[in-house]
């Protein structure tokens, strides 16, 4: 959101993203509480690599950015329903650069937008 902090969504205090992928696949962690928090961004990554991946600029239009971090703001403090297969993290990070929320980490084949629709390829 500007100035090395970044608002993100996570589980018991850690990224969504290495939450999600060390929980089971029981399903114990499918559907749980989340919050929404504005941090530093050094703060959430550590000293992990990190890059700004907007992957879906070129089948989706990319909001405002102005838009995308007013609202991003409102969210912060907010307890969203995390489910990591509907609304994982990036289903969060979608929603907001884009105004749907999409995940490609949890649906089968590459996404498309076609005429304000969402499609996979193949299927």
């Amino acid at each position: 959101v500007g100035d090395g902090f970044v608002v993100h969504m996570t589980l018991n205090g850690s990224s969504a993203t290495s939450s999600s992928s060390s929980g089971s696949s029981s399903g114990a962690m499918l559907i749980t509480k989340a919050v929404v928090k504005y941090e530093e961004l050094k703060a959430v990554v550590g000293d992990a690599k990190w890059k700004i991946n907007n992957l879906l600029d070129g089948k989706c239009q990319p909001r405002d950015a102005k838009i995308i971090v007013e609202e991003a703001l409102q969210l912060v403090g907010s307890k969203p329903l995390y489910n990591l297969i509907s609304n994982n993290c990036e289903h969060f990070a979608t929603g907001l650069r884009y105004g749907i929320s999409l995940s490609r980490q949890s649906l089968p084949g590459e996404m498309c937008v076609l005429t304000g629709s969402v499609g996979f390829e193949g299927h």
